[in-house]
């Protein structure tokens, strides 16, 4: 058979191109999740997606930091705008109780685009970004 006549199912082209299909004959959408670079898996809690478990681990021990005292409250995913129209998402950015304002980010692989835009954002702000 040519080519131009192959037939894939729903499910084939799913898997094929790694997207969500929806067909009125099926009963749900079928997904496919396309395997990661850096072999992180998106973790699920508290109703929130986060890119690796290891970021989901950080976000749990925040929480009892935060039951605990030590961290006032913290923001998840905070878009920072660089010069060139760049913009740059830490993970968190932290409250603790003795004034301190901590910028955390959670990585299991320093990229060199990532190591290049954290240089930006340190030379453009007065912060440092911590890793985890």
């Amino acid at each position: 058979m040519s080519k131009r006549g192959m037939k894939f199912t729903e499910k084939e082209v799913a898997h094929m191109t790694g997207k969500m299909v929806f067909s009125p004959g099926l009963d749900d959408y079928i997904k496919t999740q396309k395997k990661s670079k850096f072999h992180n898996v998106i973790t699920e809690m508290d109703d929130m997606k986060f890119d690796s478990k290891k970021e989901a681990k950080y976000y749990s021990e925040l929480k009892a930091r935060v039951h605990l005292g030590e961290v006032k409250y913290f923001l998840r995913q905070i878009p920072l705008l660089l010069p060139g129209g760049i913009r740059y998402r830490v993970d968190f950015i932290e409250f603790w109780n003795d004034g301190s304002v901590h910028y955390v980010d959670v990585k299991g692989h320093r990229t060199d685009v990532y190591k290049m835009k954290k240089k930006l954002v340190e030379s453009t702000y007065p912060i440092f970004i911590e890793e985890e």
